[in-house]
């Protein structure tokens, strides 16, 4: 018989996974801290002008391996905004980015919770 994650549980990550998402999203610099998208350019980017936003969350796998259940790898899509200066022409540019990114997240159960710890991970 294979063991299987309920919805609750499966609802209780999927929570905890976009709280940690939208907690990234709302830091207005290029690399927000300790997540896993980031966004690299030779050009002067104004702080004000950044602004992330989750465009896809990622989807929820949880298997049960070797006694403990296991978070399959997440690939989430995130959307950037941003004005950029070139720095030779001075000249202003308005762009958009969308772009997948993957981590991963360790997870930690008791008997009525569940813990998730994302760890940061590298673009694809």
């Amino acid at each position: 018989m294979k063991t299987q994650p309920t919805k609750e549980f499966i609802a209780q990550v999927n929570s905890k996974v976009r709280t940690y998402l939208n907690e990234c999203a709302a830091q207005q610099v290029l690399m927000p801290s300790g997540c896993p998208f980031a966004y690299h350019t030779p050009s002067r980017v104004n702080p004000e002008t950044i602004e992330w936003s989750i465009a896809k969350y990622p989807t929820i796998e949880v298997n049960y391996y070797n006694g403990a259940w296991v978070l399959s790898p997440l690939k989430v899509t995130a959307k950037l905004s941003l004005t950029e200066q070139d720095l030779r022409t001075g000249t202003l540019e308005k762009k958009t980015v969308n772009e997948q990114f993957s981590f991963t997240a360790q997870l930690t159960t008791s008997t009525s919770e569940v813990s998730v710890v994302p760890v940061a991970g590298t673009e694809e």
